[in-house]
């Protein structure tokens, strides 16, 4: 994202009154994007939504839309980055076999064009490349890994590390949207942060990750193979994948289904603009709510955006 600053040289003669035509021009207001998913009940795309359908309110004030655009097949925007995130460290082996196929069938959904990677949750990359041969390859290598993280604490600053370098990584990449699978436990990527009692204090780092993820407009999917009644979370409208725009898919069979719908997402919705309000700009993160009228339609954005500050 390119953001351009306009610097203004004003030099007033001191007592005199500026002439009509030497008034400043008043300083050009900072317009913000944001994207948006729209499903209806069974989880399919909306793409009908109209101005008058949105409401958008950030920190609990609404402020006016001044576009509403659903991308079109040929918008150069559309073009994806999909980064498969695998949980080497805190599964046990019986729970490879789930995760090695949940990534290969996010491969089978990639289209000529696309942007892939394939990193582990210990660190580094399997693979980086469009070609579905070399990361199925990549895939059949993934296994647990003997790690030294032992404390939750670490456990979740490796998390917010991990998401923090994807999104400054893919900040400048091609198109709008870039699309984190993160595939593990729901409790390791969509609620990393341990209670406090057993934890250090990780505002720091939860705030980091989730500025970098929305500066590059990162969109976050936790997809936990463990199937039904194996998640100690129940993800969906609540925890970090949600904070980014995304979703937790958690206590589900249908993984096929899941990761159908999730790359549906990344190349199916809308991208909002707004001014951006003189309030709260000083802030890391400053709090954004998307309402539709429409009874039928569940609109989905993250839910913190960006401000001036750093912490």
């Amino acid at each position: 994202m390119q953001i351009i600053f306009l610097l203004l040289a004003l030099t007033i003669v001191a007592g005199a009154r500026p002439a009509p035509s030497q008034d400043p021009a008043p300083a050009k207001a900072q317009v913000l994007e944001v994207d948006a998913v729209a499903v209806d009940r069974e989880g399919k795309p909306v793409t009908d939504l109209k101005p008058e359908d949105v409401e958008i309110w950030l920190e609990g004030y609404r402020l006016p839309l001044q576009s509403l655009t659903v991308l079109s097949e040929n918008d150069e925007r559309r073009q994806r980055s999909i980064i498969l995130i695998l949980d080497d460290v805190t599964i046990t082996p019986d729970l490879v076999p789930r995760i090695r196929r949940a990534a290969t069938q996010a491969v089978e959904r990639l289209q000529p064009g696309d942007r892939a990677f394939i990193g582990l949750l210990s660190g580094g990359g399997l693979v980086t490349t469009a070609d579905p041969s070399a990361m199925r390859q990549a895939i059949d290598r993934f296994n647990v890994r003997a790690t030294a993280l032992s404390r939750p604490d670490d456990l979740s600053v490796q998390v917010f590390a991990t998401l923090t370098n994807i999104a400054r990584q893919f900040a400048e990449a091609p198109g709008h949207r870039k699309t984190v699978i993160t595939i593990g436990p729901g409790w390791v990527f969509d609620t990393p942060v341990p209670p406090s009692s057993v934890s250090r204090n990780l505002r720091e780092e939860w705030t980091a990750a989730l500025r970098a993820m929305a500066l590059a407009n990162v969109v976050l999917y936790v997809v936990d193979p463990g199937g039904v009644g194996s998640s100690r979370t129940t993800g969906g409208a609540a925890g970090l994948a949600r904070d980014t725009g995304g979703y937790a898919f958690l206590n589900t069979n249908d993984v096929r289904g899941t990761i159908g719908r999730i790359m549906n997402e990344a190349s199916s919705y809308y991208i909002l603009k707004f001014e951006d309000p003189p309030f709260f700009r000083t802030a890391p993160l400053r709090k954004l709510e998307l309402k539709t009228r429409r009874k039928d339609v569940t609109l989905r954005a993250r839910r913190l955006i960006p401000g001036t500050g750093t912490r």
